[in-house]
């Protein structure tokens, strides 16, 4: 995936308190809580109104209208001064595709996969056990069976935040030797069959890049969840089995059968829109294309939008101050660090 910098000229800075016409402003893209804020040594402040910022121009899914972000966390490789980095920057919502609806599709499901994952386990939210049945293409068996033979046991999870588009988490469960305690891997598409196999897919790619760190020379498992600080320690936090133990939510929700979930008569971009449209929700979407890459078929895109849950990496900067999560977490908040790397 080939992306840059935008170039100044096509940027918009402004302060927030400057901005007019259609924009996202940046504490609706889900930042921190007021505790986060005032606790010691805390990486991020609020961002003051009156210091300028750059805005990419990009447009809403729904409507095709223009709307200007913050090009901290739509554009890759952004240099923002100390003043204007008010969050984590990462790779949520970015992908590419053949020209710029396939990229935009792409890009959209990864920020509804991410979204229904953060929230589900920021939340402790139930997820339903998916249980494999003879409409599964006999790919996903295989592929299954591979992994088993390596000491992977697979638990697939329909997850459920309020969108009406599958996302479907798989998790890796092992002894800790032959495979990590837990491994996860994540995939979002409005056919929940196509769901199912890209999360098995990403199961295989996950498992074994986790395992080449138990048995290098990163293999030190964090402690205690405040040295959870990296993406790498993330998913090492879980190569202990004891610890596969707070995944124990996600079943409380029952189960099913992969046949009990319905196909969509339509998989478009539109019809993704229209799933996020009816959950009250919209999605902007930003090219990032690099220039060598800017004639078809290759386009990048960033997607976001206000009040989707973002991924962070390092526990104690998880994004804590969305309205639409604390209203998901009537319990709390999780204490484990997410498993995601």
């Amino acid at each position: 995936m080939s992306t840059q910098p935008p170039r100044k000229e096509e940027l918009l800075r402004a302060p927030l308190a400057g901005m007019t016409g259609d924009f996202i402003a940046p504490e609706r893209l889900c930042l921190y809580d007021e505790a986060q804020y005032g606790s010691p040594g805390f990486p991020y402040a609020p961002l003051d109104p009156a210091t300028p910022i750059a805005w990419a121009l990009g447009r809403w899914l729904d409507t095709g209208a223009p709307v200007h972000v913050p090009a901290l966390p739509a554009c890759p490789d952004h240099r923002a001064g100390p003043e204007a980095r008010f969050c984590q920057v990462t790779s949520s919502g970015l992908a590419a595709g053949e020209a710029l609806d396939g990229a935009s599709m792409a890009a959209a499901l990864e920020l509804i996969a991410r979204d229904a994952f953060m929230i589900s386990w920021l939340a402790r939210r139930p997820g339903r056990r998916l249980l494999p049945d003879d409409t599964l293409d006999p790919e996903v068996y295989e592929i299954a069976r591979q992994l088993a033979e390596q000491g992977a046991r697979i638990e697939l999870y329909l997850l459920e935040a309020g969108i009406a588009i599958p996302t479907i988490l798989c998790v890796g469960y092992g002894d800790g030797e032959r495979w990590p305690g837990a491994v996860v891997s994540l995939a979002a598409h409005l056919s929940p069959h196509e769901a199912i196999e890209r999360a098995i897919l990403a199961q295989g790619q996950a498992g074994p890049r986790v395992l080449r760190r138990m048995t290098g020379n990163e293999r030190a498992i964090p402690e205690r969840p405040e040295r959870v600080r990296t993406r790498a320690d993330h998913a090492a936090y879980y190569v202990p089995p004891s610890r596969a133990t707070a995944f124990a939510f996600l079943g409380e929700g029952g189960a099913l059968t992969a046949a009990e979930i319905e196909e969509p008569e339509e998989v478009s971009l539109s019809e993704l829109t229209r799933r996020v449209t009816a959950a009250g929700l919209r999605i902007a979407i930003v090219e990032v294309t690099s220039p060598d890459l800017a004639t078809p078929p290759s386009r990048v895109v960033r997607a976001l939008g206000p009040d989707f849950q973002q991924i962070h990496f390092g526990h104690r900067v998880a994004r804590l101050g969305n309205p639409r999560l604390r209203a998901m977490a009537p319990h709390g908040i999780n204490p484990d660090p997410h498993p995601m790397a």
